[in-house]
């Protein structure tokens, strides 16, 4: 009883810490910041790698774009929405895409980037557009979402693992034995139809 009287504490402290943070309470929201900075660091490096094609952008420029996803994060968490590292993922991430596909797309239209693909994911929303959507809906409505959606459970795996744990397509690829566009495929195909229904 003691054991589950400290986690219901510690939930409620928790959410007590969010609250204060999104009314303006630096000193709360600094140390929310600190506490997930590695979460940025860990995307931040993993895009790094994958915008070596695009000479304007330094790893500081993709880290604090992170932090910037970090900070909405913050700013719109309700612990409904579950996980807040998972929420907080999916933030994080849109907010890396989002610069580098508009860094991308100046550069190009100056005529300094070549056009090519990148041996990673493409970094872009024009590709898997859905993502400008999940952070609309609470983790667990995205779960379920997906849990009762109309497509193969295979398909719900690979959206689970994109969506909900962070993924790369190649990861998920490797895990499941399916090449990198075809895992890039379904979760257009099929990600369009949980978003839809």
């Amino acid at each position: 009883m003691a054991d589950k009287s400290k986690i219901l504490n510690k939930e409620r402290l928790q959410r007590e810490r969010f609250l204060a943070a999104q009314r303006g309470d630096k000193a709360t929201k600094d140390a929310l910041v600190e506490e997930n900075i590695g979460l940025v660091h860990k995307w931040a490096r993993r895009y790094y790698r994958y915008a070596q094609t695009i000479p304007t952008i330094d790893y500081e420029d993709i880290f604090l774009e992170g932090v910037y996803g970090l900070l909405k994060a913050i700013d719109k968490y309700k612990p409904q929405k579950g996980s807040f590292s998972t929420y907080a993922t999916i933030w994080i991430k849109q907010s890396i895409r989002r610069f580098l596909q508009k860094e991308k797309a100046q550069l190009k239209g100056r005529g300094y980037l070549p056009v090519q693909e990148e041996d990673e994911e493409q970094m872009t929303l024009e590709d898997i557009p859905l993502e400008e959507l999940i952070p609309s809906l609470d983790i667990r409505e995205l779960e379920q979402k997906i849990h009762h959606a109309e497509i193969p459970q295979r398909s719900k795996d690979i959206l689970k693992m994109y969506f909900l744990e962070g993924l790369s397509l190649r990861e998920i690829g490797e895990k499941i034995g399916l090449s990198k566009e075809r895992v890039r495929q379904l979760i257009k195909e099929d990600g369009r139809k949980v978003l839809e229904e």
